[in-house]
This record gives C-alpha cells, structure tokens and sequence, in this order.
C-alpha cells in the first residue's frame, strides 16, 4: 500500500533476450548476473524498497529456471513483498502480449510495469508513486539525457503527446522512453484491441489512449538508469554497480572498493563467507567475490569483476571487467577481459 493506494509491480521477464547471445541460449535475460545479484533479483528489490507490497512477474522463455530461481531465492529475500509468477504461452508475439497476460491474472486498479532489462534506482520507482497518488493519472519515465530508446513528445505541461513515429502538431520537446510505466485498467481493453491489429508493442497502446485523450504525465529521470539489451550493457551495468551500490549492502562475502588494492601474501579463509584465497594474489577495486569462492595463487583480479557463489579461479588467472557466474571454473593462467564465465565457458564481450 503506497500512499492509501494499492498499486501492484509487474515484471516483464519472459522475452528470450536474442540480443544477449550466446549467454542466452542457457538462460533467460532475467536472469543474467551483475554485480552479485540478477536483474530479476534488481527490479525485485527496487520494487520492494519503494514499498511496492505485490509483485507479478510474467515469464515466458526458460520459464522453469525462472521459477526454481524463485522458489530458491525465497530463502534469502530481504524485503516483504508478495511474488506471484504468470507463465505467458505466447511471449514470442512480444511484449503486449506478456503485458496483457500478467494484467488478466489481477484485478489491481493501478499497477507499475517495468521491463525486466531496465534496471533503475528504487528512488525513481517511489518518485513515480508518488507523483501517481497526486495525479491518479497514467504515467512514463522519460530521460532527456540520452540517445537510446523510444522517442517521446512531451508538450510545455509535462504531458506526452506522442511515442515513436507518432509525432504531435503541437509544441513539444523530446525525450527518450524507459518503458517504466504507471497504468490502470483502460489500458487492458486497449492492449486487446491492439492485439488484434497484430500490434506487438505497448507504444501502439499509449498511442492510441492519447488520441482518445486520455492524459499520460511524463516523470522525468534525473539517475543513470541502464536499458541492458546486450552482454556490453551488462558489463557496463556491472561497472556502475560496483562503484555505486554493490558494497553498501554487502553482508557475506568480499568487496574491494573501486581504487582500492589488496595484495594477499598469505592464505587467507574468512570463515564467515567460507572465501579463501591463497597466496601472491592482487584483488584491484572494484571486485565482488561471493560467498564460497576460491582463488588460487597469483591471480590477478579486478578491477570491475564479480565472482558468484562457489566459483573457482585457478592458478595465475587475470580477470578484467568479467563476470563470472556461481558454480564457474576459471582454468589456469587465463587471461580473460570483457567477458562473461557462465558454466565454465568464456563468452567474450564485444564493447
């Protein structure tokens, strides 16, 4: 409850993230790993820390994983939100359909959708709450910022008058979409119809209410906020992580902050997070090393890495803005820069 008002989260999570391969031809986008947290697990926790009590997530491809994740995560979860899951059968016509799918399972008057590849600070999540209660109106993130994402036409009150092509006659200036997105129930007879012209996309549907004059306010994004459709997004959404947020909340584990070295002569086993890591190592800020993890001698780790739970790095690697996933084993005397280690395979990243 936000402000006497009930208004639901709603996590599109069931695209298949082409963009992203290879990495997801094993895993669904939602869960790719960036600074010791997925981005499900980061739009989960935004939500939850801007008071959001009930979370739908809708899923789609490699569902199941999604699901086990869940079901595993409920052990660890710091926030009190109810998570319930919607399995879109049809999530390849796009993200209308997983939009109006998710919204059929509740009958929440207003509910906030977020893309489970924007990854945003709580704080804009309970701006837009806010602004919502006052307004009881639709309302768009819009960032005016950047060059990426769909063109908004926002005239002189705040108002978009217009997403995409869709240019307005009147003044207006232009700003860019987060697909961040506070709605209420019109928008479902909408989304239907839109389906029904074979239209894929939410901008077809907000196009469409604004010609019937239904107001649309735009929130403007004053934070960095990243849209991750591709492995150098999640790289560069790793990076801003570790400078920004990753060590504030750190309970188990290591972090090195950014600019700072740690040279490990001896062997060192902090029993808390059961990490050890062994003789002639170099940790360069920013490193994140989570719970479990092993890093034999001479290696070389950071700066910008994150290493998941139980991962292995072997004798005399070097690790340089990478991501290596729970489980992973590094051999030895790698040398691995701008990649991703999921399985023990080595996805290199193209910046």
């Amino acid at each position: 409850m936000t402000g006497g008002i009930h208004i639901r989260g709603v996590i599109l999570a069931a695209g298949a993230g082409h963009r992203a391969l290879p990495l997801t031809a094993n895993i669904p986008k939602a869960l790719v790993s960036v600074a010791g947290n997925t981005l499900l697990d980061w739009n989960l926790q935004n939500f939850c820390l801007a008071g959001v009590e009930d979370i739908t997530v809708a899923i789609g491809y490699k569902a199941s994983l999604i699901e086990d994740y869940l079901r595993s995560r409920q052990q660890h979860i710091d926030c009190e939100s109810n998570i319930s899951v919607v399995f879109v059968r049809d999530y390849e016509i796009g993200p209308l359909r997983t939009a109006l799918t998710a919204l059929e399972t509740f009958s929440d008057e207003a509910f906030f959708i977020s893309p489970v590849d924007t990854v945003i600070g709580s704080e804009v999540i309970k701006e837009m709450l806010d602004k919502y209660i006052i307004s009881k109106s639709m309302i768009l993130a819009v960032d005016y910022t950047t060059n990426s994402g769909t063109p908004v036409y926002v005239d002189n009150n705040g108002l978009v008058v217009g997403l995409g092509n869709s240019t307005p006659d009147c003044e207006s200036s232009v700003a860019r979409s987060a697909m961040l997105l506070i709605a209420n129930r019109a928008v479902v007879d909408y989304c239907n119809s839109a389906l029904l012209r074979n239209e894929s996309r939410l901008i077809y549907v907000l196009n469409q209410m604004i010609k019937d004059g239904i107001p649309l306010y735009s929130h403007e994004i004053h934070t960095k906020w990243f849209d991750i459709d591709t492995l150098s997004d999640a790289l560069s959404l790793n990076r801003h992580l570790l400078e920004s947020v990753a060590g504030k909340d750190i309970k188990r584990g290591i972090f090195v902050p950014n600019g700072d070295l740690i040279q490990i002569g001896d062997r060192l086993e902090l029993e808390d997070s059961d990490v050890i890591v062994n003789t002639n190592v170099r940790l360069q800020g920013p490193v994140l090393l989570s719970p479990g993890v092993r890093i034999s001698q001479g290696s070389r780790i950071g700066p910008n890495v994150t290493v998941g739970s139980s991962a292995r790095i072997l004798d005399n690697c070097e690790l340089i803005n990478t991501i290596v996933y729970s489980k992973s084993t590094v051999p030895p005397h790698s040398h691995i820069e701008n990649a991703m280690v999921y399985d023990s395979q080595i996805y290199h990243v193209e910046l």
